[in-house]
């Protein structure tokens, strides 16, 4: 199965049915390797009882981060449908559910499952497992990449983590789903069935330079498409 990615010009996102190949490349070694690596030497924050951050800011660059549910700290309120800059050096110490790093990949954000942390560098990104033990860090790295590592990133992997383009935030702001199956037996068949849009990932993925972002906002319709019998 594959995609054709939404160009974030406010157009139609669709899924088409047919074959990808996984790429991640990631191995039980990678997981054990991100288990034993658990534990940090963060310091810790005077505004958290946790000591590990969970978005540690290690680029030269500023990035933006998007927190898991809404959040008060110091009579600062952080919406969980907001996007807030988390300069160079910087670190956060509480729960994240997406990271925009446009100095990375634009017009793409990073989700995290739960239990992970994550360090931008100026390259790259590592994530690794914050605390549970090896069954919480199996149940986390099966739903970080349980979809997207075999490049899908559409309806089939909406909550799985990793990089989300503007195809998937299309997926998640549309209030309709319109399926087309093209039969060579019995022709082609549409149905279309509501959904509750989730406007909750727009901000984040304006900070990442996602266009016309309003587009997405106003009320559209999400396209699968498929081919068989």
């Amino acid at each position: 199965m594959g995609t054709n990615k939404n160009d974030g010009g406010g157009g139609g996102g669709s899924l088409w049915v047919g074959e990808v190949t996984a790429d991640n490349g990631i191995t039980m070694g990678d997981l054990i390797d991100a288990w034993l690596n658990n534990n940090s030497t963060e310091n810790m924050s005077s505004e958290s009882d946790d000591p590990i951050a969970y978005l540690t800011n290690n680029s030269e660059y500023t990035i933006y981060f998007k927190p898991e549910g809404d959040i008060t700290i110091n009579g600062v309120k952080y919406s969980e449908d907001g996007s807030y800059p988390l300069a160079a050096g910087k670190s956060w110490y509480y729960p994240v559910d997406g990271v925009a790093a446009p100095h990375i990949n634009k017009e793409q954000v990073f989700k995290l499952s739960d239990g992970m942390s994550l360090e931008v560098t100026n390259k790259s990104y590592n994530w690794t497992y914050k605390s549970g033990g090896f069954l919480r860090s199996l149940g986390s790295y099966t739903s970080m990449y349980g979809g997207d590592s075999l490049g899908l990133n559409t309806i089939l992997t909406k909550d799985t983590g990793g990089w989300k383009t503007a195809n998937w935030v299309y997926l998640m702001s549309a209030n309709s789903i319109t399926k087309t199956h093209n039969s060579w037996s019995s022709g082609t068949i549409i149905s279309t069935e509501s959904k509750i849009a989730a406007f909750n990932w727009i901000n984040l993925f304006i900070s990442s330079g996602l266009k016309k972002a309003s587009s997405y906002r106003q009320p559209h319709t999400y396209n699968i498409i498929s081919y068989g019998r």
